[in-house]
């Protein structure tokens, strides 16, 4: 009686180590303290047959109601069998009748496969139909990993363009800031030189007025010197105004006079000839400033013009560059998706790996050969090939490569290889192992996770075409599927469980 012990014996039921609920459902405890109100519900043998037999294959998972194993049981040592059979049925028994109660009281908090309604599986049917969901869950996920690489380099063309754009902007505003400068000083020009033009025709006008004057007193002398000319006696006929005067004085006077006239008018002409002469080289002056200045208006409108379109396309060069950086980020998350991905994918196999030892070590102890054998080929299922070994695989395509492990990027350090090969050309396995995963991921587009064995998969991103499913299995060498006639790139990344690793070492 000592050395024989239960929870359920005890009034609290305890949850086995390490089963816990799933990340996409919520949190759900379905072993609750239930012997003090078991009601009566008769044995039935098909209750210890599901007790016995109940297993799940994914974790993690919520214990289904009416299945598991709730504790166990210690027997001593040195107990007989038959002591043991008398202790274990009771014990069965009241397990049955609290999981049926529990199941009654409480169906609301039936487990449920990946946070849905599907009940966790506990037949070689419902795995396998849990495994396709699990498969389909990844596809939902897959949407756009294949133009991540291609993303990158629009981006990095798009910040070359903003950048160029920038500086021929600049450059345009500055030759536009100098034809200005030179428009100012050319229409200083012109009006200095109009000034100058006005000052000449005002000269040239004061000259004519002289000119008219001289003219109109040499008309009004003209007649008396003509009739002196002819008669000079008529000089003598004269009455002087000064008697001491001469009577040839006023004749001289008059030659004189006209003699002036005459420098004065010769003078004047001398003056017109070199305002003429100066007002055609304003003339001319003015007429290259015009055209300069005409010239430097077409310059500037046609700066103005190129600096208008310039700016309209440094702003479409922004609006690019934002865009890009929007779509980068959209796959640097499609990335980190992948590893939140990946990661739980591992931790569910490191964890399905521990409870199917844990259930073989139950089967062995209950002498449950057949059950033992089903966890083993459970367990084998997860080891699909032998691995990877270094410097023995064959690269997935021919090309060369054009990202390395490590080379910097605008994502940051490349987390794996980047082959640019031949249109259309094929994509081999280079491991022998399981798809868990073909289909479209995110920004990486067709993909597929390639489980090699030994816990390392193989991530091969920006497939044309597939030609394998998820849940196949495929030989190494064997073909997975095409690379696209556009951009052929393929993302290759090899992760040993979570850690990341350089695959060039194992090609």
């Amino acid at each position: 009686m000592s050395g024989l012990s239960s929870p359920l014996l005890s009034g609290a039921p305890s949850r086995p180590s390490g089963w816990t609920d799933s990340p996409f459902s919520a949190t759900k405890d379905i072993r609750k303290p239930i012997i003090a109100s078991v009601p009566h519900v008769p044995v039935t043998h098909s209750c210890l047959t599901d007790l016995m037999l109940s297993d799940v294959f994914f974790k993690p998972h919520t214990i289904p109601p009416g299945k598991g194993f709730p504790g166990r049981l210690m027997l001593p040592k040195r107990t007989s069998t038959s002591l043991a059979l008398c202790w274990l049925l009771p014990c069965l028994m009241l397990t049955c009748l609290a999981d049926q109660h529990q199941a009654h009281a409480a169906p609301d908090q039936a487990g449920t496969l990946w946070g849905s309604n599907t009940p966790i599986p506990t037949t070689e049917a419902g795995i396998r139909k849990a495994r396709a969901a699990r498969r389909n869950l990844q596809q939902l996920l897959a949407q756009k990993a294949q133009l991540l690489q291609q993303k990158e380099e629009e981006t990095r063309k798009a910040e070359a363009q903003a950048h160029l754009s920038a500086r021929q902007l600049a450059r345009l505003r500055q030759k536009q800031a100098r034809l200005a400068r030179q428009h100012m000083l050319v229409e200083r020009h012109l009006t200095k030189v109009s000034a100058q033009l006005d000052q000449l025709s005002t000269g040239n006008d004061q000259l004519k007025a002289e000119e008219n004057t001289i003219l109109l007193d040499e008309a009004t002398r003209l007649p008396a010197l003509q009739q002196m000319n002819t008669t000079p006696e008529l000089a003598l006929l004269m009455p002087p105004d000064n008697p001491a005067i001469s009577p040839a004085v006023p004749f001289a006077l008059l030659a004189l006079r006209h003699q002036q006239n005459r420098d004065a008018m010769a003078d004047n002409i001398q003056r017109q000839t070199h305002l003429q002469r100066e007002q055609m080289r304003l003339t001319d002056q003015s007429r290259t400033i015009t055209a300069q200045e005409t010239r430097l208006q077409t310059s500037q409108n046609e700066a103005e013009s190129r600096a208008e379109q310039a700016a309209i396309k440094s702003e479409q060069a922004q609006q690019a560059l934002l865009k890009q950086q929007a779509l980068l980020t959209q796959a640097r998350q499609s990335t980190e998706a992948l590893t939140a991905i990946i990661t739980v994918l591992a931790r569910q196999e490191a964890e399905t790996r521990r409870r199917l030892r844990a259930q073989k070590a139950r089967f062995h102890k209950l002498h449950q050969r057949h059950k033992e054998q089903e966890v083993e080929q459970q367990d084998r299922s997860f080891n699909p090939g032998k691995g990877l070994m270094r410097g023995s695989a064959r690269a997935p395509v021919q090309g060369r490569i054009v990202t390395r492990w490590a080379q910097p990027t605008e994502a940051g350090p490349a987390t794996g290889l980047t082959y640019q090969t031949a249109p259309s050309a094929p994509v081999t396995a280079p491991c022998t192992g399981r798809l868990l995963f073909s289909g479209a991921f995110r920004s990486f587009g067709p993909m597929v996770i390639l489980d090699c064995g030994q816990k390392q998969r193989l991530v091969l991103a920006g497939l044309g075409t597939l030609q394998l499913q998820s849940g196949q299995s495929v030989q190494q060498g064997g073909v997975i599927g095409q690379m696209p006639t556009r951009d052929p790139l393929l993302f290759v990344q090899l992760r040993q469980g979570t850690k990341l690793m350089d695959p060039a070492h194992f090609f």
